[in-house]
């Protein structure tokens, strides 16, 4: 009886040694469900911060997974054969769930490319935006006659393109720890600013190694590889690491990298899965006014004021931290004490305190990396006309389809939310277009045109601090924000390549009980362009 009373005994903490770690894994897995922010206090619930100005896109990317459809959007848009066979050439409007009629105004965009362009100005182009307004039925009975659809040239003067990806960044190295399915469903945003760049980008995946045996890895870089993305998959260091835990392990993995590679490695980015560049040659120009041969510590805070004084004055992981190789190579022998050191830190703030007790490297700020730790209204942020290296939680404390928005940088370098300016009329006293976010009609009512040198403060409080004040130290100088009935807003929810290469943009207006207006700006190219 005593030995069966010691088996007995036995087999508790068998029980147990099984039925712990199950119950840190769903701890982890719930704590990175909710995208916090590493040793803050988020909100409460993040979803009624949400701003989702396309409530169909979460379908659409359901049924493209449950299809197969490739990412690729007119091979999506061809692949279905229920559609009706009226005005083909709409399909990309017949896909967003507009209104069956639609008030519709198309122009055709002439770039006028020059060096001298001021795109932190706004260009007054002393022209109207609508110059004809026509309603389109997008349902049965067909009514359009896609050809008689009018498209005014309308010359914008521009930055050049800039330089395209040829495989000429082999000196970047970027590392994300994340899970396998937020990975895959990153590829596109990654795409936009990797692909074909020559850049690596270190995927270490979260997942229990129990978890791994379903996962098809190998599929997965083969669908980056066909996005032109060299994509190194690495497993997690430890059986219970957390994801800010590997979010600092994956430095180990990105030195590792760099010492097998033939180029030479010059800067190494740690990033979140949702932190996007809308170009990769921009950050890579602001990372080479930096002595990469020396350690180096880049990055950027968060907005809010509110979090500085409890001493977090490192890089914040949304933004992008930026570690030369000298300073990788110091920090790396001193990795797995830091994580024991700092436990209940994020892995940002592992990083910068790694940095700053193993090596003398300070934090450098690098103006045009953005936290975006911002929750409600963002329109603000994006109509200020500031130049963006990085922009995070488009996915999460907002929605945004920052590739689309982003796609116009092919065309012309820095305008991508470069503003213009058009004439008003009797109902609007000022148009402006802030280049693929929106465009803003501001009523002949309003009291006063807003000064647009100023960021209008649209966002909420956070934490019950002062919206205003909080971030006037790093986004200001601030103005009122504009109320909706003096504001008519087009968004823009799609940006479609074209056949001869040009791009065209679908900025929306949605009203309940109206039907939906849309205004498509087709950016030509080079060629096409003479073609008026």
């Amino acid at each position: 009886m005593a030995r069966a009373s010691l088996i007995t005994r036995g087999m508790v903490p068998l029980h147990r040694c099984i039925l712990l770690p199950v119950l840190v894994f769903i701890f982890i897995g719930l704590t990175y469900h909710l995208d916090a922010i590493p040793s803050r206090d988020v909100l409460t619930s993040s979803k009624h911060y949400i701003i989702n100005r396309l409530p169909l896109r979460q379908e659409l990317e359901d049924l493209e997974a449950d299809t197969a459809i490739p990412q690729d959007y007119q091979q999506w848009v061809s692949a279905d054969e229920d559609r009706s066979p009226c005005a083909p050439e709409l399909d990309y409007l017949k896909l967003m769930s507009l209104t069956n009629h639609i008030k519709h105004t198309r122009r055709c965009v002439k770039p006028l490319f020059s060096e001298n362009v001021d795109r932190n100005e706004v260009t007054d182009t002393k022209l109207s935006l609508i110059t004809r307004n026509e309603s389109l039925l997008l349902s049965e009975p067909c009514t359009v006659d896609v050809d008689s659809i009018p498209c005014d040239p309308l010359e914008l003067p521009v930055p050049p393109p800039y330089p395209e990806n040829q495989g000429q960044y082999t000196h970047l190295i970027f590392g994300v720890a994340t899970t396998y399915a937020r990975l895959r469903d990153s590829r596109p945003t990654f795409a936009h600013w990797l692909s074909t760049s020559g850049a690596t980008l270190v995927g270490l995946i979260t997942e229990q190694y129990m978890e791994l045996f379903p996962l098809d890895l190998a599929a997965l870089k083969d669908e980056y590889k066909a996005d032109g993305i060299n994509l190194t998959i690495v497993m997690q260091h430890g059986l219970l690491h957390t994801t800010e835990q590997s979010h600092v392990m994956v430095i180990r993995d990105m030195l590792s990298k760099a010492h097998s590679a033939s180029t030479e490695t010059h800067w190494f980015g740690i990033l979140d899965d949702d932190t996007f560049f809308p170009s990769l040659y921009a950050l890579s120009s602001t990372l080479s006014q930096y002595d990469h041969t020396r350690p180096q510590y880049l990055g950027q805070t968060t907005e809010s004021a509110h979090i500085l004084p409890i001493g977090i004055l490192g890089g914040f992981g949304g933004a992008g931290v930026f570690l030369s190789l000298p300073l990788a190579e110091q920090i790396e022998p001193h990795l797995d004490s830091c994580l024991e050191e700092y436990p209940n830190r994020g892995g940002d703030m592992q990083i910068m305190s790694c940095v700053y007790e193993h090596s003398t490297a300070k934090l450098k700020m690098v103006d045009g990396l953005y936290q975006m730790d911002l929750v409600g209204d963002v329109s603000g942020f994006y109509e200020s006309g500031r130049q963006i290296l990085s922009l995070h939680h488009w996915k999460s404390w907002h929605w945004l389809p920052v590739d689309q928005m982003a796609a116009v940088t092919r065309f012309c370098g820095d305008c991508f939310l470069q503003r213009f300016s058009f004439l008003g009329d009797d109902r609007y006293a000022l148009t402006v277009l802030n280049n693929g976010y929106s465009i803003n009609f501001y009523e002949v009512g309003i009291s006063e045109l807003p000064d647009l040198s100023r960021t209008e403060q649209t966002w909420d409080a956070w934490l019950g601090v002062d919206a205003w004040g909080d971030y006037q130290w790093r986004l200001g100088p601030l103005r009122p924000k504009v109320e909706k009935d003096k504001k008519k807003s087009y968004y823009l929810e799609t940006a479609v390549q074209n056949k001869d290469g040009g791009l065209t943009q679908v900025y929306v207006h949605r009203e309940d009980g109206q039907d939906d207006e849309v205004i498509e700006l087709v950016w030509q190219t080079r060629h096409s362009a003479t073609d008026y």
